[in-house]
């Protein structure tokens, strides 16, 4: 039991991980993309922000036409 438990840690540790390190190379690939076209850093946050806007009202609104 402990022996399965420290496993289920080890594999959350690594997927956490993972994670962290994917989300890293993908950002710098989006502003190394975004260099290439001459898009400033300011655009690129405001793209950002509306992206995730966008997405958390879709969330959102798919979340609660869900529960009627």
């Amino acid at each position: 039991m402990i022996l399965f438990t420290l496993g289920v840690l080890l594999g959350a540790g690594c997927l956490a991980v993972y994670n962290e390190m994917y989300t890293r190379w993908l950002y710098n690939d989006v502003k190394r993309r975004a260099k290439q076209q001459g898009i400033t850093d300011n655009q690129m946050r405001d793209a950002l922000v509306w992206a995730t806007k966008e997405e958390i009202e879709a969330n959102l609104n798919g979340s609660t036409t869900g529960r009627r």
